[in-house]
This record gives C-alpha cells, sequence and structure tokens, in this order.
C-alpha cells in the first residue's frame, strides 16, 4: 500500500525553518505573500519589543462540504436519546451486515476513541451474530478510525478481510496537513478522557505524544482590544449553570437552549451569545437550540483529562493500516445480503462478494443511502434518520513570530468577541513547534464562511490579530 496523501516523510523532524522554508513551497495550504496580510505591532510597554503578525500560511477545514464526511460529528437533536446508539451498536441485517463508528458508541460518540470502541465492538458483533468469523471473508466499507478498527480486530479473529475506501486515503476524518512544513489537524487534534482510552496506547505506539489540554479562556475585543471582563463573567455564569448539581432537571425531549432558560440564562444579549458559542457550539457544531440535553451528558462520568496530539494524527491511521487489504478510490454504491452471503456493489460497477459486511462510513452517508443497503429493519432505519450531524470547522494560521499575548500559561484559549464568526483561538505552538493559532467555529456561523480559504484566513486573522495583538499600556 502507498503513502497516504498528506503523509509526512519518515523521521522527518520539524522546526520554524521548515515550516518558512521548503514546506511552504507544498500544494494543499493557503500561501500568503508576506505583507498581503499582515500588522506591524505596537510596542509592549511591558517589554520593550515589538514584533510583526504576518501570517505566513494556513489551511481551511471544509467538512460540511466534504462529500465523504458531511459535517464533523454525530449529535443527538432534541427529543432523541442516547438509546439509538445502543440500537445502531446492536444492529444487524440478516446476521451479516453490521455498522461501526461514532455513531453508534453510546460512551463517547464525537470522538476517535468512539470510532475506534466501534470498531472493535462491530468485529465482536459481527463474530456474535453469525457464529463466528474465522475463516470466513469480511468486506469492510470504510478505511477511517472505525473500518480500521473493525478490519484488525476480525483479522486477529481469524477472518480473511477486504477494506473498501472511497478516499484516496486512509483515516477518513482523520487528517493530517503537512504542506506548511508541520502538520496541521485539519479534523480531529484533541484526545478526551484520557483514563483507560484505547487510544492512548496507540498513540504511543505510533510515536505520538500528547501536550495537556487546558480549556480555559479570557476574552478580548476584537472591536477596540481590550479585555472583555463582560464577555468573562457570562462564560463563568454558563460553566457555573452547566456544572451544578441544583440545576434543573432536563427533560429528554428539551434542547440544551430550553433547558438553560430554566436555570436563569438566555443567550440574549451578545456576550451570553458568546458564551455559549464558545462552550457548547465548539462542542457540538450545532446551535443549543438544536442539541438534545441528553447529549450534554454522553460520556460525561468518564474522566482521565485531555490532550492535544503532537506529531501528525495520520502517523496512528497509518500505523493501524499496515498489513490490512485496503482498495482505495473505490466508493461503494449498494450492500445487500445476497443468498448465504453478502454483495458490495462499487459505484465503478465492480461487484465484490463476501460472507459478511461492516458498514463503516459517517451517518450522514447512511441518510444519504451512500452506500443503499437493502434490508434494514424499520427500527434501524429510524434510528439512523433521528441523528444529526454537527459542524465544528478550523482556521489554522502560522506565523514567524508568537506576536499574541497570552494572559498566563494556564490560559492557552484567545477568546474574541465583537466578532460575527471566530470566537475562540487556540494557541497550538506547543503542539506543532511553530508558532500556530487554531480559530475554531460552529453550528452556523462556520456553514456560512467566506467561499475562498484566503478570505477565510483573512477574516479568522483579523478577528484574532484585532483583539489579541500587544498595544502600549
Amino acid at each position: 500500500m502507498g503513502t497516504p496523501e498528506g503523509s509526512a516523510p519518515g523521521n522527518r523532524s520539524f522546526s520554524r525553518r521548515t515550516a518558512i522554508g521548503a514546506g511552504v513551497a507544498a500544494m494543499g495550504a493557503v500561501l500568503i505573500p508576506k505583507g498581503a496580510i499582515s500588522a506591524q505591532m505596537n510596542s509592549d510597554a511591558r517589554t520593550g519589543s515589538s514584533a510583526s503578525t504576518a501570517l505566513l500560511g494556513g489551511i481551511v477545514s471544509r467538512w460540511e462540504q466534504d462529500q465523504w464526511a458531511r459535517g464533523s460529528y454525530s449529535v443527538l437533536p432534541p427529543g432523541v436519546t442516547p438509546n439509538v446508539r445502543k440500537v445502531l451498536s446492536q444492529a444487524s441485517v440478516q446476521q451479516r451486515i453490521v455498522f461501526a463508528g461514532e455513531y453508534c458508541d453510546p460512551a463517547f460518540p464525537g470522538t476517535m476513541q468512539g470510532a475506534l470502541r466501534s470498531g472493535i465492538h462491530a468485529a465482536e458483533h459481527l463474530s456474535d451474530v453469525s457464529v463466528g468469523v474465522s475463516g470466513k471473508t469480511v468486506v469492510v466499507i470504510g478505511a477511517g478510525l472505525a473500518g480500521l478498527a473493525a478490519a484488525s480486530e476480525l483479522q486477529a479473529l481469524g477472518a480473511s478481510v477486504r477494506i473498501v475506501e472511497a478516499r484516496s486515503r486512509v483515516g477518513g476524518r482523520v487528517k493530517t496537513d503537512y504542506s506548511l512544513g508541520v502538520p496541521l489537524e485539519v479534523g480531529p487534534s484533541w484526545i478526551h478522557a484520557r483514563r483507560n482510552n484505547p487510544v492512548a496506547p496507540l498513540l504511543e505506539r505510533a510515536g505520538l505524544t500528547t501536550v495537556k489540554a487546558s480549556y480555559k479562556t479570557r476574552a478580548r475585543s476584537a472591536r477596540d482590544g481590550k479585555p472583555d471582563q463582560p464577555a468573562n463573567k457570562s462564560l463563568r455564569e454558563l460553566q457555573g449553570i452547566l456544572a451544578s448539581s441544583t440545576s434543573t432537571a432536563p427533560k429528554t425531549s428539551q434542547s440544551i437552549a430550553q433547558w438553560l432558560a430554566q436555570n436563569s440564562w438566555s443567550e440574549k444579549s451578545n456576550n451570553q451569545k458568546w458564551a455559549s458559542d464558545v462552550e457548547l457550539t465548539q462542542d457540538f457544531g450545532l446551535d443549543a437550540a438544536k442539541v438534545s440535553v441528553e447529549s450534554y451528558f454522553e460520556g460525561r462520568e468518564y474522566l482521565g483529562g485531555d490532550g492535544l496530539v503532537a506529531g501528525g494524527l495520520n502517523n496512528l491511521t497509518d500505523m493501524l493500516a499496515r498489513g490490512l487489504n485496503i482498495e482505495l478510490d473505490s466508493p461503494v454504491a449498494k450492500v445487500s445480503a445476497a443468498g448465504a452471503g453478502v454483495q458490495v456493489e462499487l459505484q465503478s460497477g465492480e461487484q465484490v462478494s463476501g460472507d459478511l459486511a461492516v458498514v463503516a462510513v459517517p451517518v450522514a452517508l447512511l441518510q444519504a443511502q451512500l452506500p443503499v443497503i437493502t434490508g434494514i429493519s424499520p427500527q434501524v432505519q429510524a434510528a439512523i434518520s433521528s441523528l444529526e450531524t454537527g459542524n465544528l470547522e478550523k482556521a489554522a494560521l502560522v506565523f514567524d513570530d508568537q506576536w499574541w499575548l497570552r494572559p498566563q500559561k494556564t490560559v492557552p484559549v484567545l477568546g474574541v468577541t465583537a466578532d460575527a464568526r471566530w470566537t475562540a483561538f487556540y494557541d497550538m505552538t506547543e503542539v506543532t513547534g511553530v508558532p500556530t493559532l487554531f480559530g475554531l467555529t460552529g453550528g452556523k456561523r462556520s456553514t456560512t464562511r467566506p467561499a475562498t480559504d484566503q478570505v477565510c484566513l483573512q477574516e479568522a486573522f483579523a478577528a484574532v490579530s484585532n483583539a489579541w495583538k500587544p498595544r502600549a499600556r
């Protein structure tokens, strides 16, 4: 199997020299001519120093436009309970076809560990319902984390496995971009709830490290660059309500917004809208009014802290793909139980036969019937249709100098108010090894971004630089 798209050369080291030298000549990122998007800092009275905010380049994610993702991850809408995930994790079509994906892991939906766990569970479930898989041929549709995990487990159980993948690379929504000379995660960046997390030891095996993540946020206004204390206060109030055991008990039919309204919180003021965007919308990828209150409590009992993955998550998926039979550029049109086995029809018209199958594609694709799966029961189809897909997007900005103010080491999130879209930026310098900010936007804000990546980067750069560049005191 060849090197997947976006992979870094083996044993490559990353440095500022790499980022601003040969790396920026590669394709894939938006490269910024010097002076095209820049501003000269005022002297910082505390240090007497000055710095340029020149942006070297950046990348923009567009998962809502990705034909094989159609968004970021699954979310429960109001009125839908986590039971639908259990239904999907236990589903089978004629004891021959099962499902895998973050959307059918009740404990860790919307996460890498959820995808990995679901793949392992799907392999075990398929073995159970089909009375063993040893010696049988299994077709796995999708080479994301769930599909790779399912294939590895099935192979360990003695099955002959063939993976068909629509993309020209493995990894699915795990995608690392190296076009600026350093690994920038287009998809997931965080590993959540590290205690007993099955992804953690795999990261170590892949030679990756984690940087302790903190979500402490301080806000400044993009209008005048001053600390926005009212917004900071609103964020603390919202966090207090969400953490309080005395909050009014939610009903399963409620949205998060409705539940918060019962606890004296609304999104009427700009400060409350900003706090809700940072704390909730950028967690679920949907506005609080469109998310079931049940979503907030999914997986909350699992602890262990969070970490940011350094070194390129593609190394993890590349490692998992080794030794597996994977056919890239092979989108599937239809999956059906036929005779005593399964029939998988590719969009090219090729027919792939097997004894069993695992469908490991995002739930948004199942809803779009990509692929069509014949014989699904009404209960399983209803569970598939009931889920929503949230959208969280990034603008990764790479600089020559770390020009921005950082309130203190434990406050890595630069909040931005008075901006219509970019409300939080994560300092990723320790993760990438070069001065880097990740701007996040979710929900409706993310789906109404400028059409071109360069304008999108300009917009994000303007927001953070107007708010966080040093000013004379």
